[in-house]
């Protein structure tokens, strides 16, 4: 368990859900204002509110519906809630680091030794790739 990571994965995970909150709110005050020109029909609107949710790896704790409004341009506003399941769920997750094996007989240290070991080798392989400045010879 990495302390500074926990925290460090902790405020991303809140800065990413105000940043998507804070987008979702102005895009429903133009909604309700009616200051959409290029987002003209229903389908445009949930295109963007997709195109928020997928800019940051947070969007997946929201669920966003439309809800009739006819004081709306538009007839409709958007409503959203965060999952808070979702959410707890993965909060266990923060500071660590997950590997994942078909070989039940590997235990902690040695499973991570063996991951070390295949950073290392490729980290060696692509600097073997990159680093060789060879030509061919024109004979």
């Amino acid at each position: 368990m990495n302390t500074e990571k926990r925290t460090e994965d902790t405020e991303f995970r809140k800065q990413s859900i105000k940043d998507i909150c804070e987008q979702l709110e102005a895009l429903n005050a133009s909604l309700i204002k009616g200051k959409q020109k290029r987002l003209k029909t229903k389908e445009d609107i949930l295109k963007k509110v997709g195109g928020i949710l997928k800019s940051k790896k947070t969007g997946n704790y929201f669920k966003v519906n439309t809800k009739d409004d006819l004081n709306c341009p538009l007839g409709f506003v958007l409503e959203y809630t965060t999952d808070e399941t979702k959410i707890e769920s993965d909060k266990r997750l923060d500071g660590t680091f997950v590997i994942q094996t078909d070989h039940p007989d590997f235990e902690g240290e040695k499973l991570v030794k063996i991951f070390k070991d295949l950073n290392a080798m490729e980290t060696a392989f692509r600097t073997i790739k990159n680093n060789i400045d060879i030509r061919p010879m024109y004979h």
